[in-house]
């Protein structure tokens, strides 16, 4: 039973994360040459920026004078994103322990791997393109004093918070949408982070629960391209070590991405033929009925023969239509036929007008008397004598018959 346990848990150790992989994108940031899944704007792959990383692959802006760069993936069916940036010295404001604020670690800062005690998000002013955070409740800027910090109250002559709002988060946000059309910004979770003191730069990974629906998702970076000094409040223009994009993971279930399949083609409603019509019945042709003539191309039936008579009787025989009655008296002797009368039956008739004579028809019956037989020397024929004789020997035989 063990043994059964054991090899259960291990099957469904190797299985989750084949499941997990199955259902997961991930962009490493090799190209920002767009596909039919990431759609990579005013971002390019850089090279040398964070000497001390060993990630090579990640994205920039291609105009740092318009630093917002943003990579459009997508994806149907994704639950959660994780997205990673590397930012110096970091998208975060965080108390000081002398008072106020700060952005970011700071320089005399170990090797960190958690964001410090009640760090919060900074912001980015889509206005004026430069890094707040509210400091009672008034927003406050960014400024350089020997580490960046949040000015309270901020120094006259230093750029104030614009009044109409437009503030976002510094660093990164991402916004979803379900057509491409209109977007709308999901709250990030910050993740693990890390930081190396004298580096120079921190690495910082966000998470977002993805909406039901989404079918397009946006992941965009900004960055201040400028600072004040907080001494000489001189502007300092920040070219180097700006935010860049390290990566992106997409997650779901059912995760799909690129583009969306075609719908499948609407098939017309045919409805069923209708059974042909019952044939009519073939008419009955009699012998005395006329088949219809027929087609033009079909070719001619054969004329029928005429029907041959049986042997005619010899000439000397004559023709008798009485019959022998009984009693032995016979009809009278009808008058004798010409006996040169013809005995071929008469020729067929011709078929009526507008018929082809081809069409079978019913010859007309003839009917022969049937010659009779010689007379004998006396006028009786011999089937009369033969007659008397019958009669004659049954009154013989009952008058000698014995009692």
């Amino acid at each position: 039973m063990r043994k059964c346990l054991s090899l259960v848990l291990f099957l469904a150790g190797i299985a989750f994360p084949l499941c997990v992989l199955a259902f997961t994108y991930i962009d490493e940031m090799e190209t920002n040459i767009p596909d039919s899944v990431r759609n990579p704007q005013n971002l390019s792959p850089v090279s040398g920026l964070w000497e001390v990383l060993h990630d090579k692959t990640f994205m920039s802006f291609s105009n740092t004078s318009q630093p917002i760069g943003r990579v459009t993936y997508r994806a149907r069916g994704c639950e959660q994103l994780t997205v990673g940036i590397y930012n110096n010295p970091g998208t975060f404001a965080h108390p000081l322990p002398g008072g106020g604020w700060g952005l970011g670690v700071q320089a005399d800062s170990a090797v960190l791997s958690v964001r410090p005690a009640g760090s919060q998000q900074a912001y980015f002013s889509l206005s004026n393109q430069f890094v707040y955070f509210p400091v009672s409740g008034t927003m406050r800027l960014a400024v350089y004093d020997s580490s960046m910090v949040f000015t309270d109250p901020a120094p006259e002559g230093f750029p104030e918070a614009p009044e109409n709002g437009g503030m976002i988060g510094y660093g990164v946000n991402v916004y979803v949408s379900a057509t491409g059309a209109a977007y709308t910004r999901v709250p990030l979770q910050p993740g693990i982070m890390y930081y190396v003191s004298n580096s120079l730069y921190c690495y910082e990974e966000f998470t977002a629960s993805i909406p039901p629906g989404t079918a397009f998702i946006q992941v965009e970076i900004n960055d201040t391209p400028r600072y004040y000094d907080m001494y000489d409040r001189a502007r300092y223009n920040k070219l180097i070590r700006m935010t860049s994009l390290a990566k992106v993971i997409l997650t779901g279930a059912s995760l799909e991405t690129g583009d969306p399949p075609p719908p499948p083609e609407a098939v017309p409603y045919l409805p069923p033929p209708e059974p042909p019509p019952p044939e009519p019945p073939a008419p009955k042709i009699s012998g005395s009925q006329q088949q219809p003539p027929p087609a033009d191309n079909a070719s001619p039936a054969p004329a029928p023969e005429p029907k041959k008579d049986p042997d005619p009787p010899p000439q000397n025989e004559k023709k008798f239509e009485g019959v022998i009655s009984s009693g032995g008296s016979t009809a009278p002797r009808p008058a004798p036929r010409d006996t040169q009368e013809k005995d071929e039956p008469d020729p067929p008739e011709r078929s009526p007008a507008g018929q082809d004579s081809t069409v079978n028809s019913a010859p007309d019956t003839v009917i022969y008397q049937s010659p009779g037989n010689q007379s004998n020397g006396d006028g009786f024929s011999a089937g009369v004598i033969a007659y008397i004789a019958a009669v004659a020997a049954i009154i013989l035989f009952v008058l000698l018959k014995p009692k």
